[in-house]
């Protein structure tokens, strides 16, 4: 979130209502400036390549899973912006896990991990 407590949303270029779908929701650790987004490089890129991938998924029909997702992070973090992936989070409503891969090194970034799995449905189950 931005000092004014509030998260920037950004939209891809070219869809004006972000990815294909309402089923989808990307978060990311990288930021943009609010006042010029820019148009390439580092972050526009890593987010572009979620876009693309779950828009071409999806555009033909198709279904986006956990290890799709997993495929496409792995993608983003073979990008080398200089920027590792320190951490890739993705939610599973299908089996309700959270599954958190974080980055051992530098050189071993987070989607290469061996990732922590929550039970979600345990958890909520207790409440």
């Amino acid at each position: 979130s931005h000092a004014d407590g509030f998260a920037t949303r950004r939209v891809p270029d070219g869809v004006t209502d972000g990815l294909l779908t309402a089923q989808a929701i990307v978060c990311t650790n990288h930021y943009m400036v609010r006042s010029t987004p820019p148009t390439s490089g580092g972050s526009y890129d890593r987010y572009q390549t979620l876009v693309t991938g779950v828009n071409a998924a999806i555009g033909g029909g198709g279904t986006v899973d956990a290890a799709d997702l997993l495929a496409m992070m792995r993608t983003t973090a073979d990008q080398n912006t200089g920027s590792p992936t320190l951490h890739t989070v993705i939610m599973d409503v299908s089996t309700m896990t959270l599954t958190v891969y974080v980055a051992e090194s530098a050189s071993v970034e987070a989607p290469y991990t061996t990732p922590h799995v929550i039970d979600l449905g345990a958890v909520f189950a207790s409440f």
